[in-house]
This record gives structure tokens, sequence and C-alpha cells, in this order.
């Protein structure tokens, strides 16, 4: 019962990290195409 628990948590705490991977990439990709927009208008 107990390795059942740990395994749920770890499950757990590795999709919170992933979330917050995921969002971290999210706002890489956003700011990369803010960039890039920028220099069109800029042009």
């Amino acid at each position: 019962m107990k390795s059942k628990i740990v395994l749920t948590r770890y499950k757990y705490d590795l999709s919170e990290k992933e979330k917050i991977l995921i969002r971290k990439t999210e706002l890489l990709l956003d700011n990369t195409e803010m960039i890039k927009n920028m220099k069109k208008y800029n042009r």
C-alpha cells in the first residue's frame, strides 16, 4: 500500500513539474513570436 501512495504522489509531482515546464515553454514561444512580429513592424 505504501509504495502505491508514493507512486501516485510521485506521478502528481511529475505532472505539476511538467505543467510548469509547459507553461514556461509556452511563454518562451509567445516571446519569440512577439519578437518576430516586432521585427516585422520595425522594418
